[in-house]
């Protein structure tokens, strides 16, 4: 899909619901930032660029994220927007609880992330790059990622 395009999707009641679980679970506030989480994690890109091409060809309508005057629009899906308090705080304490379980320290953590993400998680984040430090640090917690041996 075109950067700076956004695509209004209707879904059942139970799958809104379905959603809304795995963003309060997830610590993502957005709804666009969730789906693009789902796509990222168990889309592939075969599978992704089909889908694009369906609702292309579907759509009747679609309108530019950023309009004159609204700064980006609530449509943007965090790109640009600050995370939120509620993001930086569970990062904090997710950087707190990885470096003690992993015996790492902070720093070392930092630079892990910078080299695996290309941000710092304590530093200055969109929403979007929040929520994919959340799931990695969450990943680092249950130990499904590996810290490189030096």
């Amino acid at each position: 899909m075109p950067a700076g395009r956004w695509r209004t999707l209707n879904v059942r009641a139970e799958v809104m619901e379905r959603l809304e679980e795995f963003m309060e679970r997830e610590g993502i506030v957005s709804p666009n930032d969730a789906v693009r989480l789902l796509l990222e994690r168990y889309v592939t890109l075969a599978a992704l660029e089909e889908l694009v091409k369906r609702i292309e060809g579907a759509a009747h309508d679609s309108v530019p994220a950023a309009r004159s005057g609204d700064g980006g629009g609530a449509h943007d899906g965090g790109h640009g927007r600050s995370m939120t308090e509620k993001q930086r705080r569970y990062i904090e304490r997710l950087v707190k609880d990885v470096a003690a379980r992993r015996g790492l320290t902070i720093a070392e953590l930092q630079d892990l992330c910078r080299e695996e993400l290309g941000v710092d998680p304590r530093g200055t984040l969109s929403r979007e790059e929040a929520s994919r430090v959340i799931e990695w640090l969450e990943r680092m917690l249950e130990g499904s990622v590996q810290v490189p041996k030096e």
